[in-house]
Order: C-alpha cells, then sequence, then structure tokens
C-alpha cells in the first residue's frame, strides 16, 4: 500500500509531431519518488529537467472500450527486458459515474537510465513481448525518436481517503477513496502555495478471487447502489460531459507537440 502524500515525478513519452504511441492506443509514462537531492541548490524547475542516470518505473498501458481487444493486447506487452526489473502488471476496468466503461492493461519495468528511452525501438527492448508488433503488425519505424511529451514533469502526490466495506466486515472487499493532485513541477517552486493543475478523486475496489469477475453477489449489488449514490451526491461538483483527464490534459499541455496528428475521441480517454 503506497504511502498517502509522497510525491514523485511523471513524465510521458511520445513520438514529437505526431505522438504515434497514443494515436495507437497506448501510453508510456515514467514515474519516479522526489529524493531531498532533487532539491538540493537546485531548485524544483532544475530538478525536473535533469537528464542525471537515475531508476524510473516505467508503465506502458493499452487503452480501449473493448475489454477482449485490451485483454489480448497484453500479451504484446507482459515481459520485460533481461536487465529490467518486472513491477508487475494490471488489467482493470475504469468505470466512470454516469457508467461509460473503459478496459486497460499495463506492465511495469524498472528503467535503469531514463536516456535508454530515446527511440522506438528502446520501448521494444524495455517491453520485449512489444517488438513483434511494433516491427511486424503496426510496421513502425523504430528508429523513430521519443521525447519527453511537450517537455512537462509533473509533480504527483496522492492522498489515501477513507474505506468502505462491502461486505459485512470481510477484509477482501474494501474500496479506497484517493485524491491525485499534479502540478506543473517547472512552474511550481512551492506545493504548499500552489494551485493545482489537475485533480482528480477516484475510487478502487480489487478483484480478490481467482478469476478476473469472481465477485459476490453481495458485493456487487452493494457497489452498484453506492456508485449511483456517489453519482447523485457528486453530480454538482463534476462535468459528466467533460473529457479531461490527467493524460489528456498532459498531452494538451504544448497544442503543438502532436501538431502533425490529432488524437482521436478514443484517445481523450487513454
Amino acid at each position: 500500500k503506497k504511502k498517502t502524500g509522497t510525491p514523485r515525478y511523471i513524465r510521458f513519452y511520445d513520438v514529437p509531431n505526431d505522438c504515434h504511441l497514443r494515436s495507437h492506443g497506448y501510453v508510456l509514462r515514467l514515474s519516479r519518488k522526489i529524493k531531498d537531492d532533487d532539491h538540493k541548490g537546485r531548485g524544483m524547475k532544475a530538478a525536473s529537467t535533469s537528464s542525471s542516470s537515475v531508476a524510473w518505473e516505467g508503465k506502458l498501458k493499452s487503452r480501449s472500450g473493448d475489454r477482449y481487444y485490451t485483454t489480448y493486447r497484453s500479451r504484446d506487452m507482459n515481459s520485460c527486458c533481461e536487465e529490467c526489473k518486472d513491477l508487475g502488471e494490471k488489467l482493470e476496468e475504469d468505470l466512470s459515474l454516469d457508467w461509460n466503461s473503459l478496459y486497460s492493461y499495463s506492465k511495469k519495468c524498472k528503467i535503469k537510465d531514463e536516456t535508454n528511452l530515446q527511440k522506438l525501438g528502446d520501448v521494444a527492448h524495455h517491453w520485449k513481448d512489444m517488438k513483434d508488433l511494433i516491427e511486424n503488425e503496426m510496421g513502425w519505424n523504430t528508429n523513430k525518436d521519443i521525447d519527453i511529451v511537450g517537455g512537462l514533469t509533473v509533480t504527483e502526490s496522492v492522498y489515501n481517503g477513507f474505506e468502505v466495506d462491502f461486505d459485512d466486515g470481510d477484509k477482501d472487499d474494501i474500496g479506497m477513496f484517493s485524491v491525485t493532485i499534479w502540478y506543473d513541477s517547472e512552474h511550481d517552486s512551492s506545493l504548499s502555495l500552489s494551485k493545482p493543475n489537475i485533480v482528480e478523486l477516484s475510487f478502487r475496489i480489487k478483484s480478490t478471487g481467482e478469476k478476473l469477475e469472481d465477485w459476490k453477489r453481495n458485493t456487487i449489488m452493494k457497489t452498484h447502489a453506492f456508485w449511483d449514490d456517489c453519482a447523485n451526491l457528486l453530480h454538482s461538483w463534476i462535468d459528466f460531459s467533460s473529457q479531461t483527464t490527467k493524460t489528456a490534459w498532459v498531452y494538451e499541455y504544448d497544442s503543438e507537440w502532436c501538431s502533425t496528428e490529432k488524437s482521436t475521441s478514443l484517445d481523450d480517454n487513454l
């Protein structure tokens, strides 16, 4: 369980000018905890743009409204390179308050040095099952450069909130609220005094059964009613027509970064 409030840096990588990964349903995100050395004598701006050799947690994600497509795509990104530490994988359903679902599969690999990610071919190296997809199925040019999307480094803090018991004391069927706050690292030298760029309220519950949909009836009925209640309670807080997500905000940070290939409506949900 992650410690609440621990800040970390986040960067997204893609192909400049056409956002090749995102336009094909993939998102590549790197993150690492912020260390004391990041601030000594340099400040937030210098720390956020530093290219020093440090390990990052790399997450490659495929996301779609089609559960079966997403499940199948997991086979293309399920292994880390030999020198990479495997940090696990996750298949999840993202459910909006108006009952729209998106399905995503993500695989985490430890990236020893951020400078090892410079070409599309480097993605195929670190997530080695992607090699055949990139080179043969997609026919992508593996020599295409990749870079930090919009030149943006995000500072993130996640605060875990209260828990909800959906099965009368069963320790497994517990859901949790959390608030994720994102700041533009380069322009926020004092996060405690800064206005966040984007804030996300989310609720998570983990399947504890051996099968993907191995839920108890009591849990299903209670969570369904609970989600309806949340929609009613939060209706005045939330614009249900908005398509803004954390990833969409990053890609829109520099409107010219993906200038030659605009994202589709599906991409806005990645």
